[in-house]
């Protein structure tokens, strides 16, 4: 991205390589963060869609996050997204030290022996069911004896959480609000030219594109957010209702 779109956000990589040129350590972690002037750390803009994108990441990474991510990432466990937090390390801190405490090539005592604790976790897992060993009692006890010990530790608090059974059901209103708007984005076609551009079979496309993700949403919409989501699968199947009027028109319509 350009700097203007980025703003703040390459504040939280800039300290963590500055750390590492100092020490002479090459870092390891990812910091995902804006650094304030106080040295607090603040969520970047738009931080649930880079979010979403960040979990398709491959391979594992160990990523550090302000601690105000906590409920976008409890949200992720909403939508069963909980691989990610096994694939990758997610930690959290509040402030700049924290993150390069976090990110040290050479981790303090305490923070090295959480990271080992996370390792042998992950190295148990391989060959098996996440979800079948997220749920053991033993995992469960290491899990819960990490977070306690490691408070920063999103990912050791969040997969105890999925495997006791009591993660939350349903996106907080507006998180939700989010999800609806990336469904409702290819409506976006119906602004691009004029409505003698516009293709019916295009428009059959987008309604049922956005449909499905509106679908596949409503499991995890609370009682009293369902007027958000009704409203928003009325307006995408407008999309349905133009494309058959669109098929109707002759040339004095």
């Amino acid at each position: 991205y350009l700097p203007e779109k980025n703003g703040a956000v390459l504040t939280g990589t800039a300290v963590v390589l500055l750390d590492a040129a100092i020490s002479g350590e090459p870092a390891q972690a990812l910091a995902f963060a804006e650094v304030a002037e106080d040295g607090s750390l603040k969520l970047p803009p738009d931080f649930w869609s880079s979010l979403r994108t960040m979990t398709k990441l491959e391979g594992t990474h160990r990523i550090i996050f302000p601690a105000q991510a906590e409920e976008f990432l409890n949200a992720l466990l909403v939508l069963g997204d909980f691989s990610f937090f096994m694939n990758n390390e997610v930690l959290l801190a509040r402030t700049a030290d924290e993150l390069c405490d976090l990110a040290a090539g050479k981790p303090k005592p305490a923070i090295a022996d959480g990271f080992a604790a996370f390792d042998e976790i992950r190295k148990a897992a391989q060959g098996k069911s996440l979800g079948s060993f997220l749920a053991h009692p033993s995992t469960l006890v290491r899990l819960n004896k990490l977070a306690t010990a490691m408070p920063h530790h999103a990912s050791a608090r969040l997969l105890a959480l999925q495997g006791s059974g009591n993660r939350p059901r349903f996106l907080p209103r507006a998180i939700l609000a989010r999800e609806i708007r990336s469904a409702l984005q290819p409506l976006h076609y119906v602004n691009e030219g004029t409505v003698y551009n516009l293709l019916s079979q295009r428009l059959d496309e987008i309604h049922s594109e956005s449909r499905k993700k509106l679908d596949d949403l409503y499991s995890v919409v609370e009682i009293r957010d369902r007027d958000v989501h009704k409203s928003a699968v009325s307006l995408a199947d407008s999309l349905r209702t133009l494309a058959r009027l669109l098929d109707k028109k002759d040339d004095g319509y």
